[in-house]
């Protein structure tokens, strides 16, 4: 189960987020942002909402992907919708934890 939700995540677009949120930093800012940690948690806060995303768009995509990607871990079984470790519960901790790892989160305005 948890390598089915990890694939519901899907690690390599989140390196990619936390890459592409990093090199925004460096090129902003030059190489001294490899120093902040700042950048660093702005890549882990890119990479955690793009999982999160990811997760939330599979639940509502659901019906479409048992027919158009079912070998998904969500329409093939691997992952429970339903019970401990609930899919829907996993994707709202995983928005959770973006919000914390955000400096000042808890407003969007």
């Amino acid at each position: 189960m948890p390598i089915a939700l990890w694939e519901c995540c899907r690690p390599l677009n989140m390196a990619l987020a936390f890459l592409a949120a990093v090199t925004g930093a460096v090129l902003a800012a030059g190489a001294s942002a490899l120093g902040w940690p700042s950048t660093w948690l702005a890549g882990a806060a890119t990479a955690l909402a793009l999982a999160a995303g990811n997760l939330w768009n599979d639940l509502a995509d659901l019906r479409e992907d048992a027919i158009n990607r079912p070998g998904r871990p969500l329409p093939s079984g691997r992952h429970p919708l339903h019970g401990p470790g609930h899919c829907r519960d996993r994707a709202a901790a995983t928005t959770q934890a973006n919000k914390e790892a955000r400096p000042g989160s808890g407003n969007c305005a």
